[in-house]
């Protein structure tokens, strides 16, 4: 496959290394390249590791890597993903596993403090939302359905036409992303507000995201905001049209709305499971770069200086909530972070 790299300026530069997915007849497996700044439209992947055997590059097989990286030897929903972008005739796709040094700890941070430019420069976004593991692929059964074909006969003009009925019941927004497996995934969610563009690989069919709406497969209207968005992700608007005109503190321009918003997203944030502990702070870091680029503000672990009276005040538990309620919020086995902050 002969390699095609955009030099407009209006293509996003690169991540330090994606996929290159090989060709459409599956002649040539997919490596790992190395992109040295060059610019170019890319996909990302989100998913959820699980018990799958993963495939990682590491510092013993990064060089074999550069070179191929056997097709079936991936987990399922990884060759999914692959496949899924040479039929929508994109090169590159960058997954993370592969994509960051896994046993460098240099190389991962790195690559962890760019997450914003990652998925928000990305093309489109797979996100494998119902997947429990790798080994589940984007894509899952579709059962056989009753249907009964009708004849219709026009009044207008004596046409004829038919329209089939059908018992199946699809899956919906709110099943599939709202309440799918990623939407449980502590680093999942600030792939899903960064990234631009998101086809969501449901049970019966696909859900598309973006800044302008949501959509299903079954769907000739839009997804309704309330049934679409929720705590978690409505800061994804906010981060779109946020903008502070000179060096004017972002609550003399929009009052404490972002805050408000950031720290919701929290709430939702510290629901979600994480397997690393260690990773409560650096799992937010892209969203935290851009939410200082728009504001100005300096973050202070996962709190903001210009709104820290505001922000010590939070509390493990909501303030109308019983004072005997359990608080959901466990302390890390490891300190990560600042006694003060909420990560603690």
């Amino acid at each position: 496959m002969t390699e095609e790299i955009s030099t407009s300026q209006t293509a996003p530069s690169l991540p330090t290394r994606v996929i290159s997915v090989g060709s459409l007849d599956g002649s040539a497996n997919p490596f790992l390249f190395e992109t040295e700044g060059r610019k170019g439209q890319y996909l990302t992947l989100s998913h959820r590791w699980g018990n799958a055997g993963i495939i990682k590059t590491t510092i013993t097989n990064i060089a074999e890597h550069r070179k191929q990286i056997q097709l079936d030897s991936l987990s399922q929903t990884f060759q999914d993903a692959i496949c899924f972008t040479r039929k929508l005739g994109y090169h590159y796709i960058w997954i993370d596993s592969l994509c960051i040094i896994q046993d460098s700890c240099e190389d991962w941070e790195f690559e962890a403090s760019r997450m914003s430019e990652i998925y928000k420069n990305s093309i489109l976004t797979l996100s494998a939302s119902i997947a429990t593991s790798g080994d589940t692929g984007l894509f899952y059964p579709r059962e056989e359905w009753n249907s009964v074909e009708l004849p219709v006969l026009s009044a207008k003009d004596g046409a004829f036409a038919s329209f089939s009925i059908t018992d199946r019941l699809l899956s919906t927004f709110e099943e599939d992303v709202r309440g799918g497996t990623l939407s449980q995934r502590a680093w999942c969610l600030q792939e899903r507000i960064l990234s631009p563009r998101i086809l969501h690989f449901g049970k019966h069919q696909l859900h598309w995201e973006c800044i302008s709406g949501c959509w299903s497969e079954s769907c000739i209207t839009a997804i309704s905001e309330h049934d679409a968005c929720s705590g978690d992700i409505d800061l994804k608007e906010t981060l779109q049209v946020l903008e502070v005109n000179g060096k004017s503190p972002l609550r003399q321009i929009y009052g404490r709305g972002p805050y408000g918003k950031w720290y919701r997203m929290i709430t939702a944030y510290s629901r979600r499971m994480i397997t690393n502990d260690q990773d409560r702070l650096p799992a937010l870091v892209g969203l935290a770069k851009i939410f200082k680029q728009f504001s100005g503000d300096e973050y202070a672990a996962g709190l903001w200086i210009d709104d820290i009276p505001a922000g010590l005040l939070w509390s493990g538990l909501s303030f109308h909530a019983p004072c005997d309620t359990a608080s959901p919020l466990r302390r890390p086995t490891k300190n990560c972070a600042p006694s003060w902050s909420w990560a603690s």
